[in-house]
């Protein structure tokens, strides 16, 4: 089944309830099942007329029914504000589906755009989205999403390697702590200038503690997972992006990235100016960095990720992407040799249309043909 919808015009966050831009209003206890849904922008969205955005599905949220909404095994893509758009407080189950080309940008003097999936929890905490076996690409991120407590649990899924922002980000919320120096022989923390940070940025010398505003709830737990946009070094765009996971009514919120695998290098701890870059970083400061040494609610567990992958690698503890071998060959049964003709754009002759063939892959996959 395919479900397309166009923009409604004159329809904003300002104009209009954000509801009435998406195509789909998912109700608590609901669910969205086996659907092939388009929207109307499947291109880049580089104008700054926000009465034409438009949106996917938009999960609403009920003060008397917390139930998980549910979107199963559907296709979502061509939105220019969100694929998923998660109403504050709201639960949901997200598995099996293809979110892509949500693609958007803003957040300054227009409407914030492009998200895949984005989240908001409550000021009480006591929300959760699970998103399974789902694949993102191509849009400014794949899962997106305020500070307020809602814990995201990101199990078996493929990140491709186009996104314009960090593929997961979690905003923060107004608020600070401060953290005990539990590595006090090295430079630590690198944090904003705001007012109500003014305590040390670093642990040298002082067994006392640096004062981070870049805070947030809920647990995040990505396992099992694929990120295929390499972050290059001092990239401004990690592949993952959180808040420190600490909020005074529930100080046992915890950050876990385990067996997955990353196209991303593993950095050394000091490796990053300012700790700002690296496969992962919390509160903006790398997530290998010593401020994070020894933190407990950090639980990265290294030996169980891999990283550096390329095609042909093998990976280990951690999934194996897909991979495809095979060759051009002509009518004939011979490998295509005259794909390239001259300096112009390849081709071949009509009277000799070319077969793919498939081998299996070098790690063991089966055949396919994408």
């Amino acid at each position: 089944m395919i479900v397309q919808v166009t923009p409604l015009p004159g329809c904003t966050n300002t104009v209009c309830k954000p509801e009435k831009i998406f195509l789909f209003q998912l109700m608590p206890g609901g669910t969205i099942k086996n659907l092939r849904v388009r929207g109307g922008m499947l291109n880049l969205q580089e104008f700054n007329q926000d009465d034409l955005l438009c949106g996917g599905i938009f999960i609403q949220y009920d003060p008397i029914n917390s139930s998980n909404a549910v979107i199963s095994n559907c296709e979502i893509f061509g939105f220019s504000y969100a694929g998923i758009f998660g109403d504050t407080g709201t639960n949901a189950e997200i598995e099996y589906s293809y979110i892509h080309h949500v693609k958007g940008t803003g957040g300054k003097k227009t409407t914030a755009k492009g998200y895949g999936v984005w989240i908001q929890g409550l000021p009480s905490g006591g929300t959760t989205y699970s998103l399974n076996s789902s694949i993102f690409d191509d849009c400014k991120a794949a899962i997106d999403g305020q500070g307020n407590p809602c814990s995201w649990y990101i199990n078996n899924c493929t990140f491709s390697q186009y996104f314009l922002q960090e593929d997961i980000n979690k905003h923060n919320i107004s608020g600070s702590i401060n953290h005990d120096c539990v590595n006090s022989n090295a430079p630590c923390f690198f944090g904003s200038d705001q007012a109500d940070c003014v305590l040390a940025t670093s642990c040298t010398g002082q067994p006392g503690a640096f004062c981070i505003n870049d805070v947030g709830g809920g647990d995040t737990r990505i396992i099992n997972s694929i990120f295929h946009r390499k972050d290059n070094n001092n990239s401004v765009s990690s592949n993952i992006s959180l808040t420190y996971p600490f909020i005074t009514h529930n100080p046992d919120y915890e950050v876990q990235i385990s067996n997955t695998t990353f196209s991303s290098p593993r950095q050394p701890s000091n490796y990053y100016l300012n700790n700002y870059g690296g496969y992962a970083r919390i509160a903006d400061n790398y997530i290998e960095s010593c401020p994070w040494i020894g933190d407990l609610h950090l639980i990265w567990q290294n030996q169980d990720n891999f990283f550096d992958y390329s095609p042909g690698k093998q990976v280990t503890n951690s999934p194996q992407p897909p991979e495809i071998v095979g060759q051009i060959i002509n009518q004939d049964g011979n490998t295509a040799s005259d794909l390239y003709n001259g300096n112009g754009v390849p081709y071949y002759l009509p009277s000799n249309i070319p077969e793919v063939e498939t081998l299996s892959g070098g790690l063991g996959s089966s055949n396919f043909l994408i």
